[in-house]
């Protein structure tokens, strides 16, 4: 490692697993950040969801650094959501619509070590009182599956 060669008496220096548990960490981090939508909507111009989409960028740009360092390979899955209101079909286009926004946000290309992926769900599981605008609105969002394989 680089680190090894500058620090007098240091011949070998091994961060795999430092690496390991930081992405590890940013994983969880990500599992957490959703960019939410309006009904009926899978574009993003509203200021929350460009300040969530910097927010992810951020994690993305840190997970692409170690990935790279560490040789892991990381995927990412961009799951759309819709909420229950509509037709099922075009509810789960509208999903898969909002997934691929999210990645054209993003600048997938940008990110060496990282493969994404999308995937439209339609609308999510919910409970029978949930047709409450808080729960609804939620449900209209694209969330993150980060899946990370260390180097061998």
């Amino acid at each position: 490692r680089p680190l090894a060669r500058v620090l007098p008496g240091i011949s070998e220096y091994d961060d795999r697993h430092v690496i390991g548990r930081s992405l590890e960490a940013l994983t969880q981090r990500l599992s957490g950040v959703w960019i939410l939508f309006d009904q009926g909507v899978a574009a993003i111009e509203t200021p929350e969801q460009l300040h969530d989409v910097r927010r992810l960028l951020e994690i993305l740009r840190q997970m692409d650094d170690l990935a790279r360092l560490s040789g892991a390979a990381v995927t990412i899955e961009l799951i759309g959501q819709t909420d229950a209101l509509g037709q099922s079909v075009q509810n789960k286009r509208l999903s898969e619509s909002r997934a691929r926004a999210v990645l054209e946000a993003i600048h997938p290309a940008t990110f060496t070590a990282i493969t994404f992926r999308t995937r439209g769900i339609g609308p999510t599981p919910e409970p029978s009182d949930s047709h409450q605008t808080g729960t609804l609105s939620q449900n209209r969002r694209v969330s993150f599956l980060a899946t990370v394989q260390p180097s061998p």
